[in-house]
């Protein structure tokens, strides 16, 4: 049983075939096109380039194919892009010599590919013998090289996203029939998305078939569900991708008996990211299931070797490897250990050797084992990395000499920058760079150009494509940037915007904040349009004729000759997923119907996404950064203020830093303080709970106490504000201040704007250590602030929107009175801000101002009722819980905060009754299940406090199984299983808490009190609540 082929895929990294990247010395766009051919020594440069990287990669693939000849493989795989036309001819050549059929990636098809095609016979693209036709230029083509010296060409039928320079081919996709020494079969090759989008159709034979996936993806799990997909219809899938992401796999069947460590359930296991690697196999296509009556194993997919691809970074491996078969079995084991202490080593022959050395240890391992797992190619060279270094020097010492002439070029510039930026992102993955690259002499000189102070921005050069796409596109005007809270979402989209627009495109900056209502968004953005208004016409306006004035605002917007409007911190105008006034939905919804007759655009940030009319609409979601870019911002802020130091920075701390910028930065300041095992165990966030990180480390910065009472002064401004706040609160040493503040990253300076910030995440940190009474007086020195600002005859519409939050931050309602038509929204936070602080009677207060303004949001109700139930007026509680209930039915969480607010004040049964009518409706509107934790967290306490234990126990244990990522579940049966005097259990479950969510300090303290007192009485627990529960229903708004 079984006709098998030897298959082998090979992960390389390359640069991509498509444009003219093959001329770019990352193959990536530096800018350089900018440019142009008359700049002296560009042109020299990218030539320079070009024929170099064709020569390095020309060596690779004859070792690679060299390599698949030595162990007869039958069809050789490379991803997409990897393969340009100029080697076509060298293919064709290593094809026919090795009797090797080689799927050859794939190449954007040019004018310059006619010779080529010409030199290996190929003229059904061709024009009179001389020119490609029109209709193939600009589409992605994947070459099908075989031994006989046919080569079939597959086109790509559908661009991606990240290519909008190709075209759609209109050939028809179709099988090739292949004939391999009188074993006939088809081959499908679907280049990347079109194996995602395109139907599969039926060969017209009774072959087998195998298919295979050319890609060139950043996200490989997309292929998962296609490639099962066919696997269970019996066929094979070979997907091979660029090695930098990695994830090649062959898909196929796989027996559960078959213990090879290289398989899974649905075929080989996926290459790790950044290791370049051939993966060989015998794969039986015509029996992958056919297996039935038969007793013996079948082995549809039998690992042949798998290589990594070692370069003169790998010299002491290959050195170790070389020896290992003929070592005895303690020799070699002491040789494998020395090689696992090696940094460089690939993931995947670490996995190999690890492997080796436990059948080692067992006594099992053969000789022919050693061969296997020691197996590797050598190609005599610096890694790609190196290359791009060189090549960016290279460039550099061209374009450099026209920022230093007389001759000023702004293009110029921006090249050097982004020249520096990728100089100094691979030194940062290849510290010895500078000893192992050949460098000319007065190179270094150049990189001088670009001032050492520009801190690095990376890691979002896809992003930046879409933002480049969106800008080109004359059929959208508004743009969605998301992403979790100090991302970096207002950074890209500034930054983005330098990368992409010329410097004399105008910014219009709208910074929504907590308090912001649509009559202050609308008159500050009439503001900052230039308009000449009067407020109360505009607000009759508002409430009569919005569709004219949001007609005025766009015609106004799209009359400026280049423009971008930036929208920052969309999600303050939501209220538990809706907005709390529509009007802001209008507004969006407008802005889709503005398209034609102007280029200007808007971009709206948002850390979460929300509903919006597909059609109209652009989105960008900023994922959270790769492994090597988080390094990349630790290594470069370590050697900023720390010199030339190096720290090893494993990848557990990588991960526990959940992709974080913000993040990142932070940690490179704690790395020089704490010891490394203490940072990690202290940086422990479930990943739902990101926003925790950040006030984990900021407790561990150091700050004399005057620093800290600056930082918590202006943590209380909500907007960017001038050097004067600082200067009239700090005095003479308002410089030296600054600077400290900015080097621990506390506080940004807009070099645009000339004002200073805070990012939201740390405002809100050092708000929450204020004392009432102080925040009070800092708010009240805020308000002296923006008087003296609007005296000096300020029109900002902005100015008197932050007066009028300070005057409410400050409690002096009756001033706020004043201006209550316009911007009476600014008490939403200041009433939110003192529900949390249990100042319940002044809460109301502010709670019923807002109830008048709009009477139909459930959640204004839902805070009103809380306050009256913590202050025991249970009439008054029950009639509001009610109005809110009234105005959305299915509010299952009102219900619930109700509940847990009951059980907490001991009205057990009516807690019982609500938290059970939450259940019900929970389950109806399908909310997800880690929400019914808390709810069963409640009903425990209830048991609890009437002593049926049993049932309390019970619920403890379902709220963990609801939701088994919550440390606060874990802590609250540990506080339970404390009270029962079972320590043993409680401390396992604050370890599960901890190990969880090291942000939770009533973990750390309770685990320390058992410890210290067990067998000793009890200790006094915190009150139910002065706990503030991750799924705490009272502030759960979003």
């Amino acid at each position: 049983m079984g006709n098998y082929l030897r298959i082998a895929l090979a992960q390389i990294k390359y640069h991509p075939a498509y444009k003219n990247l093959l001329m770019e010395p990352t193959g990536e766009d530096i800018g350089l096109n900018l440019l142009g051919s008359s700049v002296v020594g560009v042109k020299a440069s990218r030539k320079y380039v070009y024929d170099k990287y064709l020569d390095f990669l020309s060596r690779r693939v004859i070792s690679i194919i060299d390599k698949c000849s030595s162990l007869k493989v039958n069809i050789v795989v490379f991803p997409e892009y990897s393969i340009p036309s100029d080697l076509l001819l060298l293919v064709k050549e290593l094809s026919i010599k090795n009797n090797i059929f080689i799927v050859a990636g794939s190449h954007m098809v040019t004018q310059k590919c006619a010779n080529h095609y010409k030199s290996i016979g190929f003229d059904d693209f061709l024009e009179n013998d001389e020119y490609i036709k029109d209709e193939y230029i600009r589409q992605a083509m994947c070459p099908v090289v075989m031994p006989n010296e046919k080569i079939y060409f597959v086109p790509k039928t559908r661009p991606s996203k990240f290519e909008p320079d190709l075209e759609e081919s209109q050939r028809t996709w179709d099988w090739i029939s292949i004939d391999l020494n009188d074993y006939n079969f088809n081959l499908g090759v679907m280049i990347c998305v079109d194996f995602l989008s395109e139907a599969l159709v039926s060969p017209q034979n009774d072959n087998p078939c195998l298919i295979v996936v050319p890609s060139w993806s950043p996200k490989t799990a997309y292929f998962s569900f296609p490639a099962n997909y066919y696997r269970i219809q019996g066929k094979s899938i070979i997907y091979v991708n660029e090695a930098t992401i990695g994830g090649s796999k062959i898909f196929g069947y796989c027996d559960k008996n078959n213990k090879d460590i290289f398989l899974d359930e649905d075929g080989t296991i996926a290459m790790p990211s950044n290791d370049e690697v051939i993966l060989v196999a015998d794969v039986d296509i015509e029996g992958q299931y056919n297996k039935s009556g038969v007793v013996t194993l079948h082995k549809p997919i039998k690992i042949v070797s798998i290589i990594p691809i070692l370069n003169n970074l790998h010299e002491r491996i290959f050195d170790s490897l070389n020896k290992a078969p003929s070592l005895n079995s303690t020799q070699l084991h002491l040789e494998l250990d020395s090689l696992a202490s090696i940094k460089e080593q690939p993931s995947i022959l670490n996995y190999k050797l690890t492997f080796l050395s436990e059948i080692i240890e067992e006594g099992i391992a053969k000789k022919e084992d050693v061969l296997f797992f020691c197996d590797y190619i050598f190609i005599s060279e610096n890694p790609l990395e190196f290359l791009e270094y060189e090549f960016l020097k290279v460039i550099q010492k061209a374009v450099a000499p026209i920022v230093t002439s007389d001759n000023f070029n702004r293009k110029a510039l921006e090249v050097l920058n982004n020249i520096s930026r990728k100089l100094d992102q691979i030194k940062k993955c290849y510290p010895s760079i500078t000893a192992k690259t050949i460098i000319t002499p007065d190179a270094e000189q150049f990189s001088e150009v670009i001032s050492d102070t520009n801190r690095p921005y990376i890691g979002r050069d896809n992003a930046i494509k879409e933002m480049r796409e969106f800008i080109n596109n004359e059929n959208i005007k508004t743009c969605f940037v998301f992403g979790i809270r100090g991302i970096g979402k207002t950074a890209f989209v500034n930054e983005g915007i330098n990368y992409v627009l010329p410097s004399n495109w105008k910014k219009i900056v709208i910074n929504i904040t907590e308090g912001t209502g649509f009559n202050r968004f609308i008159l500050s953005l009439l503001n900052l349009l230039e308009f000449i208004f009067d407020e109360k016409e505009i607000i009759t306006q508002i409430e009569s004729n919005l569709e004219s004035l949001f007609k005025n605002i766009f015609d106004r917007f799209n009359s400026l000759p280049s423009a971008v409007l930036i929208i920052d911190d969309w999600h303050y105008t939501f209220s538990r997923g809706n907005y709390f006034d529509i009007k802001f939905d209008r507004f969006i919804k407008y802005s889709a119907k503005t398209v034609s007759g102007s280029k200007n655009k808007i971009f709206i940030t948002s850390p979460f996404k929300f509903k919006y009319p597909e059609e109209g609409f652009a989105n960008i979601v900023l994922e959270p950064l790769e492994e090597q870019y988080i390094r990349g911002i630790i290594d470069w802020n370590l050697k900023l203020f720390h010199g030339n130091k190096s720290i090893y920075i494993p990848i557990e701390l990588i991960n526990r830093l959940h992709g974080n910028p913000l993040a990142a930065k932070f940690i490179s300041q704690l790395l020089e303080k704490y010891p490394m095992q203490s940072i990690i165990d202290n940086t422990t966030v479930q990943k739902r709970f990101q926003d925790r990180l950040i006030p984990l480390l900021l407790a561990r910065i150091d700050l004399m106490p005057k620093e800290i009472e600056l930082v918590r002064y202006i943590s209380v401004y909500n907007v960017p504000f001038e050097f004067e706040v600082i200067d009239k609160f700090v005095g003479d040493e308002s410089v030296e201040m600054i600077d400290v503040l900015t080097d621990h990253f506390l506080l940004e300076f807009n070099i645009e704007t000339g004002l200073y910030q805070m990012h939201p995440i740390i405002k809100e940190y050092f708000v929450n250590q204020i004392p009432l009474e102080i925040r009070i007086e800092y708010h009240k020195h805020a308000v002296e602030y923006y008087e003296s600002k609007i005296k000096q005859s300020s029109t900002r519409i902005e100015d008197y929107g932050e007066l009028v939050s300070h005057l409410a931050q400050s409690l002096q309602y009756e001033k706020v009175q004043e201006y209550k038509e316009i911007f009476m929204d600014e008490i939403r936070p200041v009433a939110l801000r003192l529900f949390r602080g249990k100042e319940f009677r002044k809460a109301i207060e502010y709670y019923k101002i807002l109830e008048g303004m709009y009477p139909e949001d459930v959640d204004i109700k839902f805070k009103i009722g809380l306050c009256y139930g913590n202050l025991e007026f249970w009439r008054e509680a029950e009639h509001y819980i009610n109005l809110a209930l009234g105005k959305n039915r299915d509010a299952w969480w009102v219900l619930a905060g109700y509940g847990d607010l009951l059980s907490r004040k001991r009205k057990l049964d009516q807690g019982e009754k609500y938290l059970n009518q939450s259940i019900e409706i929970a389950n109806k509107v399908n909310v997800p299940e880690w929400r019914y934790s808390a709810i069963y967290q409640s009903l425990a306490n209830v048991f609890e406090k009437r002593k049926i234990f049993g049932k309390a126990e019970e619920f403890y244990k379902s709220a963990i199984d609801f939701d088994k990522a919550s440390a606060f579940a874990r802590y609250a049966y540990a506080k339970y299983l404390y009270k029962q005097k079972n320590y043993p259990d409680a401390i396992t479950q604050l370890k599960i808490a901890e190990e969880l969510d090291s942000s939770l300090k009533q973990v750390k303290w309770l685990k320390e009190q058992i410890s210290s007192t067990a067998g000793n009485g009890l200790v006094r627990l915190p009150d139910e609540d002065e706990v503030v529960n991750e799924d705490d229903f009272e502030d759960n708004n979003i």
